[in-house]
């Protein structure tokens, strides 16, 4: 994985709302018909973001945890299923062909994906490069998420890749999620539970907030 340090970046480019992180804690075959655990966060699997005994989230690089603002980007072509260097509508399509399959068969989708993608033979890479919304689940909803990026790709070719994000770790590196501070800024800015800044409205405790293109709280908070 790719790391950046610096001040938050245009989540309106990335549709950061629609993309979540995969966090160390799980690996394994999955299948449509498995049940999504109580809370993913922490039970995923990554070389990136590491959760303590506390269950609090850290990012490191180089034997360090970071601190401060950091942009986080994949060092592969996420949602590329079938290797062709573009993410678009026929990746969707193999995992939208595999989800029928698993819903027939009951066979995991990493099985059916390794048959339409050779390179993507083992369950591993097939999770890694499928995983398109980052929930730790493969499904009929990562196509959906292809299908967003490429259209969002298609209209603006200086859209990120899937699976970027912006997070912000406090001096003691831990990565913040929900409302938080910036001290600097004195801004207010909101990450959902897989610590990635969210940007336009968002629902939190039955209130509508809206948020910049950032991830900061509009002055009015609520709307």
């Amino acid at each position: 994985m790719r790391y950046t340090k610096g001040k938050p970046y245009s989540a309106g480019l990335w549709g950061m709302g629609m993309l979540t992180l995969a966090v160390l804690c799980r690996v394994g075959t999955v299948s449509a018909a498995e049940q999504q655990p109580e809370n993913p966060v922490c039970h995923l699997p990554s070389d990136a973001i590491i959760c303590d005994a506390m269950g609090n989230a850290h990012l490191y690089e180089n034997g360090e945890a970071v601190t401060g603002w950091y942009r986080y980007s994949p060092d592969f072509a996420m949602g590329d299923l079938n290797q062709d260097t573009v993410v678009n509508a026929q990746d969707a399509s193999v995992l939208l062909s595999c989800a029928a399959n698993a819903g027939v068969t009951g066979k995991p989708m990493t099985e059916c994906i390794a048959a339409e993608c050779p390179a993507l033979s083992d369950a591993g890479s097939a999770i890694r490069f499928a995983d398109a919304n980052e929930d730790g689940w493969i499904g009929a909803d990562d196509a959906a998420a292809i299908l967003r990026y490429a259209a969002e790709a298609g209209a603006d070719a200086q859209t990120a890749p899937l699976g970027t994000h912006t997070y912000f770790a406090d001096r003691n590196g831990t990565l913040q999620k929900g409302f938080f501070t910036d001290p600097e800024s004195g801004k207010t800015f909101y990450a959902d539970d897989t610590y990635a800044l969210q940007s336009g409205r968002v629902r939190v405790d039955d209130a509508m907030y809206l948020l910049d293109a950032d991830g900061a709280v509009y002055p009015e908070g609520w709307v």
